[in-house]
Order: C-alpha cells, then sequence, then structure tokens
C-alpha cells in the first residue's frame, strides 16, 4: 500500500496516532480508529496547511512570513493540530512515517508501505509502517555518522543520542554536523526531506549492519511514552 493513502484518514480525524518506533529497518506508526459517538474532526485549511508545511521541512519563520502571521501563531496552531492527530511531539523529532507520509501526499510520490491489524487490550489497532530512509546514507558518510544520523532520524535529542552511544554531546554535535554538511542540509526536516526524495526516486542503497554501526540494539526504538509497542515482537509486525 502507499504510505501516502493514510494522511488524509489522519488529518480527516478518522484514525489517531497511539505510538510511533523504529526497528532495524523500519519506521512504525500504531493507529487506531476514532470512537464513533465523537465522530471524526477534521483540520481546518489553514492548520493542514501549516502542519503540512512544517511536515514538510518549512520553517517556523518561513511560514509566518508567507501567511502574513505571528511565529507564536504557528507554533499554537501546529501544536494544535498534532494533539488531534495523537501526538505530544516537537517539531524538530515529529515520528519519521508521518513526516513520510505527509511527504507522500503532497508530492504524489507512491511510498511503499504495509498495514497489518492488531488487537492490544480489546483494543483494535493498525500498524502501518516503511523502510527507514536513513538507509541511503549509509554508503553517504562514515560509519559512526550514519548511526548517529539513524538516532537523529527516530528524534532523539542530542543528550539521548550521546547516552546511547556512550560519547559526549559535543562529539554527537559534530558527527551530526558532519552529516549535514555532507547532505547540504540544515536539520532533521531538512535531512527527512532529502532522504525522502533519494528512496523516492529508486536510487539504490545498501544497509549497513547494524553490529558494526554501535548501535545499541533494542527490539524497538520508540520516541512516544505509550506501552502499546513496548511488548510487540517486531517480526509480528
Amino acid at each position: 500500500m502507499d504510505v501516502g493513502e493514510t494522511w488524509p484518514e489522519l488529518v480527516g480525524g478518522h484514525r489517531r496516532i497511539v505510538d510511533a518506533f523504529h526497528t532495524a529497518d523500519r519506521c512504525f506508526l500504531l493507529l487506531e480508529a476514532r470512537l464513533p459517538e465523537r465522530g471524526p474532526r477534521p483540520l481546518d485549511q489553514k492548520a493542514l496547511q501549516i502542519l503540512e508545511r512544517l511536515l514538510n521541512g518549512d520553517g517556523v519563520k518561513v511560514i509566518a512570513v508567507d501567511l502574513g502571521v505571528a511565529e507564536s501563531y504557528v507554533s499554537t496552531v501546529f501544536r494544535q493540530s498534532a494533539e488531534r492527530l495523537g501526538l505530544r511531539f516537537r517539531v524538530s523529532n515529529m515520528p519519521t512515517l508521518l513526516m513520510m507520509a505527509a511527504h507522500a501526499m503532497r508530492s504524489r510520490v507512491r511510498v511503499e508501505g504495509r498495514r497489518v491489524s492488531l488487537v492490544r487490550n480489546d483494543v483494535s489497532l493498525v500498524a502501518l509502517s516503511a523502510a527507514r530512509p536513513d538507509q541511503a546514507l549509509a554508503d553517504k558518510v562514515s560509519a559512526a555518522e550514519y548511526a548517529v544520523a539513524r538516532l537523529l532520524v527516530e528524534g532523539h535529542r542530542h543528550s539521548e543520542i550521546a547516552a546511547l552511544r556512550g560519547t559526549s554531546v559535543r562529539t554527537v554535535a559534530n558527527q551530526i554536523g558532519s552529516v549535514f554538511r555532507k547532505l547540504d542540509v540544515s536539520g532533521r526536516s531538512e535531512l527527512l526531506t532529502r532522504l525522502f526524495l533519494t528512496t523516492s526516486h529508486g536510487k539504490s542503497h545498501r544497509t549497513a549492519s547494524s553490529s558494526c554501526l554501535g548501535i545499541p540494539q533494542p527490539v524497538v526504538h520508540s520516541t512516544f511514552d505509550s506501552q502499546a509497542s513496548r511488548h510487540m515482537p517486531a517480526e509480528q509486525i
């Protein structure tokens, strides 16, 4: 299925996100249907425009200037829109797969994904997944930079990456800066947009072995507080 097909369901208020996480080679969203008695709550046009632009890499300042509004207004609308989708995220660490869905819809580019129906604690869920776009980085940066970039793509802060890698925040910042220079990007959103373009145009990429990257390898890396994915073996989804 096309990952972009999920975008209208989310912004139309028919589904909400309950978890987001990554495995070694895929990124995931767990979705639940809105309760029928509450009905769908679609985003209005301006909120949708702001959300789509932020998820596609445009900065708050640029959007504010284009729309003739204050930056605080853009930030507030984004926060409210994200909460409607079920999120409590900063712009800088929005779930990778959500950004992929927004990009696929806006660019009209097909992004291959999988949808699997699940039941957890008597709640019907849908697990949406797609190949990690950061695999395209494996032959463009060093092994250490690749390891750090993958954790950045997952939405981890510099301090969290340093803890996972057993290194200093300064080292992480230097490695991320090197990745940005090599890719000619200025931040996570722009990096993801570049990776989406690379993978959606069918460029080949290799997957480096996680054992040689120095990445701690739990079954699931989750940036949500939800318990939904923690007892879900990755091979089942």
